[in-house]
């Protein structure tokens, strides 16, 4: 008895083809993302990952799930005022006598000896927050900043944006937000 040649099996090389609208709009999505920067592809995450609840930590600025009663990153406990759909401004724990903004931008506690963030050493070129730091921050007042640069007044952002944004460019906030305009 011959024994009957078997035929190989084809691998294709190409890439299989979504069938369902779905798959290609959700190719469609990721292949555009891996052309964007990385700040693109962050706010499209924020955007679609937020939920009404969910809070950023006081002590260490982490993006918690609202049913998270404690800090991922840090471990602290959820304070009150931290719940929400983060528009409220409470400049009441944002800034406190002696607290320093590192010049990467970050606000920092005055009992921190170095920047949570970039770990850079609290120095005499770090400058001291002062309590009307929030919406137009001027260039005299931040090092680092140019004229016109302001910092998000947004409770938990507190971030470095250029003089021709409209808009923060972490969390979306207006430019005037929190200053009663």
């Amino acid at each position: 008895m011959g024994l009957i040649p078997m035929a190989k099996p084809t691998i294709s090389t190409q890439p299989r083809r979504p069938t369902s609208r779905l798959l290609v709009l959700l190719s469609l999505l990721l292949s555009s993302l891996s052309s964007a920067s990385s700040r693109e592809k962050i706010r499209v995450r924020e955007k679609m990952s937020r939920k009404a609840g969910d809070w950023i930590c006081r002590s260490c600025q982490y993006d918690n799930f609202c049913w998270r009663e404690s800090c991922q990153r840090c471990k602290k406990a959820k304070v009150g005022g931290e719940e929400g759909d983060r528009g409220s401004v409470n400049e009441s724990w944002d800034v406190k006598p002696g607290d320093w903004r590192c010049a990467c931008g970050v606000h920092n506690y005055a009992s921190r000896p170095s920047c949570f963030k970039c770990g850079a050493s609290k120095d005499d070129s770090a400058s001291v927050v002062a309590r009307s730091w929030g919406s137009a921050s001027t260039s005299q007042s931040q090092p680092g900043l140019k004229s016109g640069d302001w910092i998000c007044a947004r409770s938990g952002c507190n971030k470095h944006n250029y003089a021709s944004r409209m808009e923060c460019f972490r969390c979306n906030a207006p430019r005037n937000y929190g200053s009663g305009y």
